[in-house]
Protein backbone atom coordinates (compact mmCIF):
# COMPACT_ATOMS: atom_id res chain seq x y z
CA UNK A 1 0.00 0.00 0.00
CA UNK A 2 1.49 3.90 -0.38
CA UNK A 3 -0.55 6.75 1.13
CA UNK A 4 -0.05 9.98 -0.77
CA UNK A 5 0.09 13.08 1.53
CA UNK A 6 -0.75 16.09 0.48
CA UNK A 7 1.02 19.05 2.42
CA UNK A 8 1.36 22.84 2.23
CA UNK A 9 3.14 25.69 3.90
CA UNK A 10 2.19 29.22 4.22
CA UNK A 11 5.69 30.44 3.95
CA UNK A 12 8.69 29.31 2.18
CA UNK A 13 10.45 26.66 4.12
CA UNK A 14 13.85 25.92 4.26
CA UNK A 15 15.30 22.35 4.42
CA UNK A 16 18.85 21.22 4.09
CA UNK A 17 19.39 18.42 1.50
CA UNK A 18 19.53 15.65 4.50
CA UNK A 19 16.40 16.07 5.26
CA UNK A 20 16.16 11.83 5.36
CA UNK A 21 16.49 11.25 9.02
CA UNK A 22 14.63 14.42 10.48
CA UNK A 23 11.17 13.00 8.37
CA UNK A 24 11.92 9.91 9.55
CA UNK A 25 11.78 10.86 13.33
CA UNK A 26 8.90 12.86 13.25
CA UNK A 27 6.71 9.92 11.00
CA UNK A 28 8.03 7.34 13.99
CA UNK A 29 6.78 9.70 16.57
CA UNK A 30 3.39 10.11 14.85
CA UNK A 31 3.45 6.59 15.09
CA UNK A 32 3.91 6.28 18.12
CA UNK A 33 1.85 9.06 19.36
CA UNK A 34 -1.13 7.32 17.81
CA UNK A 35 -0.25 3.44 18.69
CA UNK A 36 2.47 3.57 21.80
CA UNK A 37 2.92 -0.05 21.46
CA UNK A 38 3.11 -0.20 17.74
CA UNK A 39 5.74 2.75 18.00
CA UNK A 40 8.02 1.73 20.81
CA UNK A 41 8.21 -1.43 19.14
CA UNK A 42 9.09 -0.71 15.64
CA UNK A 43 11.22 2.40 16.73
CA UNK A 44 13.40 0.27 19.45
CA UNK A 45 11.54 -3.06 19.94
CA UNK A 46 13.30 -6.30 19.96
CA UNK A 47 11.37 -7.54 16.90
CA UNK A 48 12.56 -4.88 14.89
CA UNK A 49 16.27 -3.07 16.35
CA UNK A 50 18.42 -3.47 13.59
CA UNK A 51 16.01 -5.56 11.74
CA UNK A 52 14.06 -4.76 8.31
CA UNK A 53 10.67 -2.58 9.21
CA UNK A 54 8.64 -3.03 5.69
CA UNK A 55 8.04 0.76 5.28
CA UNK A 56 9.68 3.24 3.00
CA UNK A 57 8.48 7.19 2.32
CA UNK A 58 9.98 9.17 -0.71
CA UNK A 59 11.34 12.13 -0.67
CA UNK A 60 9.06 15.78 -0.21
CA UNK A 61 8.43 17.14 -3.35
CA UNK A 62 6.60 20.75 -4.22
CA UNK A 63 5.99 22.41 -7.77
CA UNK A 64 7.47 25.36 -6.58
CA UNK A 65 10.76 23.83 -4.75
CA UNK A 66 14.34 26.20 -5.50
CA UNK A 67 18.08 25.04 -4.69
CA UNK A 68 19.79 27.55 -2.36
CA UNK A 69 23.92 26.90 -3.02
CA UNK A 70 25.36 28.73 -0.39
CA UNK A 71 28.74 31.17 -1.66
CA UNK A 72 30.67 29.67 1.60
CA UNK A 73 32.00 27.26 2.94
CA UNK A 74 29.88 27.65 6.62
CA UNK A 75 26.22 28.56 4.95
CA UNK A 76 23.12 26.53 4.53
CA UNK A 77 22.63 24.91 1.04
CA UNK A 78 19.25 23.08 0.79
CA UNK A 79 15.92 23.00 -0.85
CA UNK A 80 13.24 25.94 -0.40
CA UNK A 81 9.62 24.69 -0.61
CA UNK A 82 6.84 26.92 -1.15
CA UNK A 83 3.03 26.24 -1.87
CA UNK A 84 1.86 22.66 -2.05
CA UNK A 85 4.02 20.03 -1.25
CA UNK A 86 3.94 16.05 -1.04
CA UNK A 87 5.32 12.62 -0.25
CA UNK A 88 4.26 9.60 -0.08
CA UNK A 89 4.91 6.39 2.22
CA UNK A 90 4.53 2.30 1.66
CA UNK A 91 4.48 -0.17 3.40
CA UNK A 92 2.18 -3.97 3.31
CA UNK A 93 1.34 -3.62 6.97
CA UNK A 94 -1.90 -2.23 7.40
CA UNK A 95 -2.17 -1.30 11.25
CA UNK A 96 1.44 0.65 10.52
CA UNK A 97 -0.33 3.18 7.89
CA UNK A 98 -3.48 3.02 9.98
CA UNK A 99 -1.43 4.78 12.85
CA UNK A 100 0.59 6.91 10.68
CA UNK A 101 -3.13 8.02 9.22
CA UNK A 102 -4.15 8.56 12.86
CA UNK A 103 -1.09 10.29 13.87
CA UNK A 104 -1.91 13.00 10.76
CA UNK A 105 -4.84 13.69 11.29
CA UNK A 106 -4.83 14.17 14.87
CA UNK A 107 -1.64 16.77 14.33
CA UNK A 108 -2.19 17.94 11.07
CA UNK A 109 1.33 18.46 10.69
CA UNK A 110 4.58 17.50 9.79
CA UNK A 111 7.69 18.83 11.42
CA UNK A 112 11.11 18.33 9.77
CA UNK A 113 13.72 19.99 12.54
CA UNK A 114 12.25 23.16 13.11
CA UNK A 115 10.68 23.24 10.02
CA UNK A 116 6.46 23.04 9.63
CA UNK A 117 4.46 21.89 6.87
CA UNK A 118 0.45 21.73 7.31
CA UNK A 119 -1.04 18.03 6.08
CA UNK A 120 -3.74 19.06 3.83
CA UNK A 121 -5.17 15.39 2.51
CA UNK A 122 -4.00 11.88 2.85
CA UNK A 123 -4.91 9.28 0.07
CA UNK A 124 -4.52 5.54 -0.58
CA UNK A 125 -2.65 5.67 -4.37
CA UNK A 126 -4.69 3.30 -6.85
CA UNK A 127 -1.83 -0.14 -7.25
CA UNK A 128 -0.99 -1.20 -10.57
CA UNK A 129 -1.74 -3.61 -11.97
CA UNK A 130 0.75 -6.64 -10.95
CA UNK A 131 1.94 -8.36 -13.51
CA UNK A 132 5.16 -11.17 -13.76
CA UNK A 133 7.59 -8.58 -15.26
CA UNK A 134 7.51 -5.09 -14.25
CA UNK A 135 9.27 -1.73 -14.74
CA UNK A 136 10.20 0.76 -12.25
CA UNK A 137 11.67 3.70 -10.92
CA UNK A 138 12.10 6.04 -8.03
CA UNK A 139 9.97 8.64 -7.21
CA UNK A 140 11.01 12.07 -8.06
CA UNK A 141 13.75 12.69 -6.43
CA UNK A 142 13.88 9.60 -4.30
CA UNK A 143 17.18 7.24 -5.10
CA UNK A 144 18.11 3.48 -4.32
CA UNK A 145 21.16 1.81 -2.31
CA UNK A 146 22.38 -1.04 -2.96
CA UNK A 147 25.50 -1.73 -0.47
CA UNK A 148 27.31 -5.17 1.15
CA UNK A 149 30.16 -5.04 4.43
CA UNK A 150 33.29 -6.92 3.32
CA UNK A 151 33.66 -9.58 6.06
CA UNK A 152 37.39 -8.97 6.59
CA UNK A 153 37.68 -4.88 6.69
CA UNK A 154 33.73 -4.20 7.30
CA UNK A 155 34.17 -1.83 4.92
CA UNK A 156 30.93 -0.56 3.25
CA UNK A 157 30.81 -1.03 0.03
CA UNK A 158 28.49 0.55 -2.87
CA UNK A 159 26.99 -1.11 -5.96
CA UNK A 160 25.48 0.75 -9.15
CA UNK A 161 24.10 -0.43 -12.21
CA UNK A 162 26.38 -1.80 -14.51
CA UNK A 163 29.27 -2.10 -12.18
CA UNK A 164 31.08 -5.61 -12.47
CA UNK A 165 32.45 -6.53 -8.97
CA UNK A 166 33.92 -9.78 -8.23
CA UNK A 167 32.52 -10.60 -4.90
CA UNK A 168 28.92 -9.38 -5.63
CA UNK A 169 26.83 -7.98 -8.05
CA UNK A 170 23.83 -5.42 -7.75
CA UNK A 171 21.53 -7.67 -9.21
CA UNK A 172 22.48 -10.22 -6.04
CA UNK A 173 21.95 -7.89 -3.24
CA UNK A 174 18.65 -6.65 -4.94
CA UNK A 175 17.63 -9.81 -5.13
CA UNK A 176 18.59 -11.10 -1.40
CA UNK A 177 17.36 -7.89 -0.05
CA UNK A 178 13.86 -9.05 -1.33
CA UNK A 179 13.73 -12.18 -0.12
CA UNK A 180 14.74 -11.13 3.30
CA UNK A 181 11.62 -8.83 2.88
CA UNK A 182 9.41 -11.96 1.74
CA UNK A 183 10.95 -13.53 5.49
CA UNK A 184 9.64 -10.61 7.48
CA UNK A 185 6.30 -10.21 5.61
CA UNK A 186 5.46 -13.87 6.95
CA UNK A 187 6.73 -13.12 10.11
CA UNK A 188 4.70 -9.92 10.87
CA UNK A 189 1.68 -10.69 9.06
CA UNK A 190 2.16 -14.43 7.35
CA UNK A 191 -1.89 -14.09 6.35
CA UNK A 192 -0.78 -11.42 3.66
CA UNK A 193 2.03 -13.39 2.60
CA UNK A 194 -0.35 -16.09 1.88
CA UNK A 195 -2.90 -13.97 0.11
CA UNK A 196 -0.01 -12.92 -2.40
CA UNK A 197 1.12 -16.07 -3.19
CA UNK A 198 -1.98 -18.07 -2.76
CA UNK A 199 -0.99 -20.92 -0.92
CA UNK A 200 -2.17 -22.33 2.04
CA UNK A 201 1.23 -23.63 3.98
CA UNK A 202 4.67 -23.02 4.19
CA UNK A 203 4.51 -19.63 2.60
CA UNK A 204 7.86 -18.56 4.51
CA UNK A 205 10.13 -20.61 1.73
CA UNK A 206 8.27 -20.83 -1.16
CA UNK A 207 10.37 -17.75 -3.50
CA UNK A 208 14.05 -17.86 -3.26
CA UNK A 209 16.78 -15.44 -5.56
CA UNK A 210 16.53 -17.58 -8.56
CA UNK A 211 12.94 -16.70 -8.91
CA UNK A 212 13.88 -12.94 -9.20
CA UNK A 213 15.13 -11.82 -12.20
CA UNK A 214 16.91 -7.98 -12.24
CA UNK A 215 17.73 -6.16 -15.34
CA UNK A 216 18.13 -2.27 -16.07
CA UNK A 217 17.05 -1.34 -19.35
CA UNK A 218 19.60 0.90 -21.23
CA UNK A 219 18.76 4.06 -22.92
CA UNK A 220 20.74 3.90 -26.34
CA UNK A 221 23.92 1.68 -25.75
CA UNK A 222 24.44 2.57 -22.03
CA UNK A 223 22.86 2.17 -18.74
CA UNK A 224 21.63 5.24 -17.60
CA UNK A 225 21.48 6.10 -13.90
CA UNK A 226 22.59 9.34 -11.52
CA UNK A 227 24.50 8.72 -8.52
CA UNK A 228 23.62 10.64 -4.97
CA UNK A 229 25.62 11.32 -1.82
CA UNK A 230 23.54 12.29 1.50
CA UNK A 231 24.41 12.41 5.13
CA UNK A 232 22.35 10.12 7.54
CA UNK A 233 23.78 11.12 10.94
CA UNK A 234 26.40 12.61 9.37
CA UNK A 235 27.38 9.37 7.85
CA UNK A 236 28.33 9.34 4.18
CA UNK A 237 25.74 7.06 1.92
CA UNK A 238 25.35 6.86 -1.43
CA UNK A 239 22.41 5.93 -3.62
CA UNK A 240 21.12 6.06 -7.41
CA UNK A 241 18.43 6.76 -9.58
CA UNK A 242 17.05 4.25 -12.36
CA UNK A 243 14.98 2.43 -13.80
CA UNK A 244 14.72 -1.26 -13.22
CA UNK A 245 12.73 -3.82 -14.40
CA UNK A 246 11.97 -6.95 -12.51
CA UNK A 247 10.52 -10.30 -13.40
CA UNK A 248 9.25 -11.72 -10.31
CA UNK A 249 6.00 -13.59 -8.80
CA UNK A 250 3.13 -11.44 -8.09
CA UNK A 251 3.48 -11.82 -4.30
CA UNK A 252 7.00 -10.09 -4.51
CA UNK A 253 6.18 -7.25 -7.06
CA UNK A 254 3.46 -6.51 -4.75
CA UNK A 255 6.42 -6.34 -1.87
CA UNK A 256 8.24 -3.92 -4.28
CA UNK A 257 5.30 -2.09 -4.52
CA UNK A 258 4.82 -1.94 -0.63
CA UNK A 259 7.95 -2.14 1.04
CA UNK A 260 10.45 -0.86 -1.34
CA UNK A 261 13.88 -1.54 -3.34
CA UNK A 262 17.18 -1.81 -2.21
CA UNK A 263 18.09 -0.94 1.77
CA UNK A 264 17.74 1.72 4.00
CA UNK A 265 13.70 2.30 3.16
CA UNK A 266 12.67 3.10 6.51
CA UNK A 267 15.51 6.21 6.17
CA UNK A 268 13.73 7.62 3.28
CA UNK A 269 15.17 5.70 -0.20
CA UNK A 270 13.80 2.95 -2.41
CA UNK A 271 9.98 3.77 -2.50
CA UNK A 272 9.31 2.88 -6.74
CA UNK A 273 6.24 3.43 -8.69
CA UNK A 274 5.50 1.59 -11.91
CA UNK A 275 5.34 2.81 -15.19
Amino acid sequence: MQLNIQLNVETPVFLPFDYNYKLASNLYHLILKSDEKLGTNIHNGDDFKSRIKLFCFSPLHSKIMEVKQSTTDNGDSGLIFKGASSFRVATPWPELLNALGEGLLNEKEIRVGSQIFQVKDAKLIKPPVFKETMQWKPMRHGSIVTGWSEKQTKKKIYLYPGDNNDSISIESVLQRNLIHKWYRLCEIRQDIALEWSDVSHDVKRIYSEKDITIGFPPHGSDISFRKKLHHIKESPVRSWYAEVKIRAPIGIQRLVYSAGLGQMNSMGFGLVEAF
